[in-house]
């Protein structure tokens, strides 16, 4: 059986709306053609379900267009294992379970999920001690999503250490050969989360001859102690 990344509907959700699905799972070592997703979320994107409403329209209509490029799941899970869930698995529902017994059987998948709730479950469940060793050391929550943003400001901070201060980066720096991510959306979003949070300063970048001066930004001037 090859390899497959298993990820949920809110793992998927907030790594799409980031711009670093595609990144992320490459950190991961994974292709999009070995990346799986819940069959039922393209259904709920297409009737923008409630349960989706505390995501923006921006994000849902990225994660449609996501859904398009990562495969569902088609695999039947072993039926022995769902049954474990069903008889100790009260907080596991639906697809957390399919995803969950799919990669206690397989040994080279791996489980992307911000479930909470399922995870303390299999956790601290004692019916389910045998998933909880099967799965344990190939299960991924929200807070290791950061490593994906985490390598995105790395790549971004070396491009701009190459550059002279007054020439600096721009968006088009981030995404043109996919060298931090891989659209012009994704680039402002990151340069904004970046100046929002101190790391970068944005300025007017002249334009040698006829050309509108660009919007450049660099590394911020920390202040001296």
């Amino acid at each position: 059986m090859s390899k497959r990344l298993l990820l949920d509907n809110d793992i998927f959700l907030l790594l799409s709306g980031a711009g670093l699905l595609e990144d992320a799972i490459a950190a991961l070592g994974f292709t999009l053609a070995q990346a799986r997703r819940l069959d039922a979320l393209a259904h709920m994107l297409r009737q923008r379900a409630r349960a989706l409403s505390k995501y923006s329209e921006e994000i849902l209509a990225r994660a449609a267009d996501d859904c398009a490029r990562i495969a569902a799941i088609d695999e039947e899970p072993d039926a022995a294992m769902m049954e474990l869930f069903a008889a100790h698995g009260a907080q596991v529902h639906g697809g957390e379970a399919v995803m969950l017994a799919l990669t206690a059987a397989h040994g080279a998948y791996l489980l992307g999920t911000n479930d909470e709730n399922a995870l303390r479950c299999v956790a601290g469940e004692p019916g389910l001690i045998e998933i909880r060793e099967r799965v344990a050391g190939r299960v991924i929550s929200a807070p290791q999503r950061v490593a994906a943003e985490d390598s995105a400001w790395e790549k971004a901070e070396d491009l701009m250490k190459d550059r002279a201060p007054h020439i600096a980066i721009t968006a088009r720096d981030l995404y043109t050969g996919h060298r931090v991510c891989r659209d012009a959306k994704s680039a402002e979003r990151l340069l904004s989360a970046w100046k929002e949070e101190g790391r970068i300063e944005s300025f007017e970048r002249e334009h040698k001859g006829a050309g509108r001066p660009a919007t450049a930004c660099r590394l911020a001037k920390r202040p001296r102690s």
